[in-house]
């Protein structure tokens, strides 16, 4: 219903600004498509790196050991919030700066990575020092045990601010899929990590093989647009 609601007070607005003239098109719907496909796949791994712990938590450990790592897993992903708001906004503008001026593109995208470090680094120090009082204050005290994984958790956060706006730019250049790469990297990482970890470490191994994974996504996918920029500068493919 609430989607709906959504829908119906956007459309009109949406029509101010252009026409909308419903028509079959199948040489455009097959190129959206071609370029729509790693950004799904993307985000289905997104997806699967966000839930797979939880998963192997249940069918390795209990729903007690689930609920104590959701607990902190609801902490990090309420500091996740911002740095998705902010693409929505920076996106369109990387996209037409892709096509129009490489240059600005590559200073847009470092401020934008320097802003996110400066927001999340204060952030991450707070949840570090104070993970057990925090879950305690919003979940109850028998979840003060869940502090050490999202002290972990917490840095997988701060790769996910820092690694989100590389992302964001491979897909506005056309490299989706140097994005993807980074995520099948990652997935598969925290896959075999949690098998080796969650036995022995429980909750904190599940946190750890997270904060491991972003980290591999953040390195990759910096690299990536790295080799993006350098191309730009010497004209190579």
């Amino acid at each position: 219903v609430a989607e709906v609601i959504g829908v119906t007070f956007i459309y009109p607005h949406a029509r101010r600004m252009t026409p909308i003239r419903p028509r079959v098109d199948r040489v455009l719907w097959r190129s959206l498509m071609r370029s729509a496909a790693p950004v799904g796949t993307a985000l289905l791994l997104t997806a699967l790196v966000n839930r797979i712990d939880f998963m192997m938590l249940e069918a390795m450990l209990s729903l007690e050991a689930v609920g104590r790592y959701s607990a902190a897993y609801r902490i990090t992903a309420m500091a996740e919030k911002l740095p998705l708001l902010m693409m929505a906004t920076l996106f369109p503008i990387m996209s037409q700066l892709a096509i129009t001026d490489r240059d600005r593109l590559r200073r847009v995208y470092r401020r934008a990575v320097a802003h996110l470090a400066l927001i999340v680094m204060p952030i991450a120090a707070v949840v570090t020092l104070l993970a057990p009082s925090l879950l305690e204050f919003a979940f109850g005290p028998e979840y003060r045990a869940a502090g050490t994984a999202l002290r972990v958790l917490i840095w997988a956060t701060v790769c996910l601010y820092l690694a989100l706006t590389g992302g964001n730019l491979l897909i506005s250049v056309g490299r989706a899929r140097d994005s993807l790469w980074a995520l099948v990297l990652g997935a598969g990482i925290n896959i075999v990590l949690n098998l080796l970890l969650i036995p022995t470490y429980g909750i904190v191994g599940a946190a750890f093989a997270t904060a491991v994974s972003f980290a591999v996504i953040l390195v990759v996918t910096t690299l990536a647009v790295e080799r993006v920029f350098a191309t730009a500068v010497t004209g190579t493919p």
